[in-house]
């Protein structure tokens, strides 16, 4: 028997040691005819009536013309990765001599790096970061998944190039962390020994103070979202979706939105003529016409016709967020750049908005209902007509 490392969820501090653990491993390497009349080969039989010995992993080792309960003899890893991240943070530190099972990625640094320096550095809170955003939620929620292909290759700092005089200081000030627990995002950035060691590495890395803070604001809001889409799956699942409600939660979820178009996108010194509708865009629509070049419709009555399709794209826009009274730039460039920018932006929200929802609804026709709902309060404007 060995000691096995079940689960980091139960390890709180970065340093793993043997009473730290609770399971074990069974290592068995010899044939059923040389277990017969133990116990073990009972077990092993008893294993077979659950079908464990048909399963992919098990099975492989058959191919491998190993026996399907034996487990290969590994080098103990004096690191070990998790593969999934909640609102903690830790890469350990592996001292117990065990084994990690399936969540946990064993890390072998080359024999120059200094082990705990290489774990300084992975335990800094940029690093945090960067698996955050790496990862993936396969469930949605507090759980990220980084896979063994993504660790592999988070961009990190070398630690043979780092100064002897920082190398120094960053032991130092890692020294602290591990003589205690460690806590939620939240609460470690607020931590003096965390803060210390993470200006060392913001400064190696050559960020200033006003970047270390917005760091830390990232994370905050990072993890905050994870928490928030695991309160609000958790919800979906026990009742009815409401589409509409739904759609609120996840523009509520996106940290930066499509500011109002077009009077966030335009400077002030750009001189503009004023278009006016007289009714409210309660439908809009943006048409072509080979022989007649572009309209914009408002409740199927044409406002404005032309061969600008920048023009006829800006006024569409404008009416879509539910203006009457706006300006159109004079100049032809300001109409384009205005344009860019606000349609890049509402892309961009829209991706993040499509990717949160696909974490917090399965069903392919939910999300469609919801979708057009989200484009809407995006844009400020109104629902397309078959939502009406």
């Amino acid at each position: 028997m060995s000691p096995l490392i079940k689960s980091p969820r139960n390890l709180n501090r970065l340093i793993v040691t043997k009473k730290d653990l609770r399971a074990k491993v069974l290592r068995v390497n010899k044939s059923k005819e040389k277990l017969k009349n133990t116990n073990v080969l009972d077990y092993i039989r008893w294993g077979e009536g659950k079908h464990y010995h048909l399963r992919q992993t098990c099975a492989s080792r058959v191919r491998s013309q190993r026996p399907w309960y034996s487990l290969e003899k590994r080098q103990i890893a004096p690191m070990l990765f998790p593969a999934n991240l909640f609102s903690r943070y830790l890469v350990f530190l592996n001292r117990s001599g065990a084994s990690p099972d399936k969540r946990l990625y064993e890390i072998h640094p080359r024999r120059e790096t200094s082990i705990r320096l290489l774990s300084a550095i992975l335990n800094s809170t940029v690093y945090a970061l960067l698996c955050l955003l790496y990862g993936r939620s396969p469930g949605g929620g507090r759980s990220v998944e980084v896979t063994v292909y993504e660790a592999a290759n988070l961009p990190i700092l070398d630690p043979n190039k780092i100064p002897t005089q920082k190398r120094k200081l960053i032991l130092k000030r890692f020294a602290p962390l591990l003589k205690r627990e460690i806590h939620d995002v939240f609460h470690e950035t607020r931590e003096n020994d965390r803060r210390e060691l993470d200006r060392v590495i913001f400064d190696q890395l050559g960020f200033t103070d006003r970047e270390i803070e917005e760091t830390y604001s990232a994370i905050h809001e990072v993890v905050r979202i994870q928490i928030a889409r695991d309160k609000m799956k958790a919800k979906i699942k026990k009742t009815k979706v409401d589409p509409s409600q739904l759609s609120n939660h996840v523009v509520e979820l996106l940290t930066a939105r499509p500011g109002k178009f077009p009077q966030q996108y335009l400077p002030s010194e750009n001189a503009t003529a004023s278009f006016e509708v007289k009714e409210d865009p309660t439908f809009v629509e943006l048409l072509t016409d080979v022989s007649k070049g572009y309209s914009v419709t408002v409740n199927d009555k044409v406002v404005y016709r032309g061969w600008d399709a920048d023009r006829a794209k800006f006024i569409y826009r404008a009416l879509q967020a539910g203006n009457r009274i706006f300006g159109i730039p004079t100049s032809p460039k300001a109409v384009q750049a205005a344009l860019a920018k606000y349609e890049s932006d509402l892309r961009e929200a829209m991706n993040k908005a499509t990717m949160l929802l696909g974490d917090l609804v399965s069903d392919r026709k939910t999300r469609e209902k919801v979708v057009p709902l989200i484009m809407n309060q995006l844009t400020r404007g109104t629902l397309p007509r078959d939502e009406e």
